[in-house]
């Protein structure tokens, strides 16, 4: 399995905290977002192959961060002089490596759990069930800034409703995807293009996407709101 975690964004939402620093630097608890997610990468029990990480905003400070990272995996540097949104990173990446699968990952989350069961998960869906890839969830309060879905009794996404505060639904996308070399093999051979992954890949529903449901702490880290609410977790449990 190769990871590819997307740390480029602007982070315009988070400001004027990311007027000096970049998003994937903002700390929750006592480390930055990207911190929290290599980590976790670190503790799955079968450890990522290779890990990319795409950079533009404020690229310098990343860099500089991941020279004293210390991780058991390789991490490669994609920097985007102009930001590709993130199916152009995606469609880049699998271009050039199609052979495995392939977990994304939305650096601005913040996931109180291992990543293990959502793997063995994902992949069994894939494996025993013929799904293309899955996705993670969680139960939100904010539906006008989150993807909300319908799901079926094998967790089969359904149905989608982008950002409507009106969804029947409160069972949100959280932007992390595991990606089947199958699938990644079939959309090469379809040279597909498209801007953006949830809104062109994933919520168009033109695949069977299985839908694993977090039911620890998740919190999508989009704007000072939640980035407080996240951090108030956290020193709840005394982690400052």
């Amino acid at each position: 399995m190769r990871v590819l975690i997307l740390a480029a964004g602007l982070g315009a939402r988070l400001r004027p905290i990311t007027n000096k620093i970049p998003k994937c630097l903002v700390k929750v608890g006592n480390k930055p977002m990207l911190e929290h997610w290599l980590e976790k990468l670190s503790n799955i029990k079968i450890p990522p192959k290779e890990v990319y990480i795409n950079l533009h905003y404020k690229k310098k400070q990343v860099e500089n961060f991941l020279q004293t990272y210390n991780s058991g995996f390789p991490i490669f540097k994609i920097f985007e002089k102009e930001l590709r949104g993130t199916g152009g990173t995606f469609l880049s990446l699998i271009d050039k490596k199609p052979d495995d699968d392939l977990l994304v990952i939305h650096c601005d989350n913040f996931y109180d759990a291992s990543l293990d069961d959502f793997l063995v998960k994902s992949q069994s869906a894939i494996d025993d069930l013929n799904f293309d890839l899955a996705l993670l969830s969680f139960r939100t309060k904010d539906k006008k800034n989150c993807g909300t879905m319908e799901v079926d009794k094998d967790g089969k996404i359904l149905r989608f409703w982008e950002k409507i505060e009106t969804s029947p639904s409160n069972l949100a996308n959280g932007a992390v995807y595991f990606f089947s070399k199958r699938i990644i093999s079939n959309l090469r051979k379809k040279r597909l293009q498209f801007h953006d992954i949830a809104k062109d890949l994933i919520e168009p529903l033109d695949r069977k996407i299985f839908c694993y449901e977090a039911h620890d702490y998740f919190c999508d880290i989009g704007t000072l709101a939640s980035l407080n609410e996240t951090r108030e977790y956290l020193s709840s449990k005394g982690i400052y």
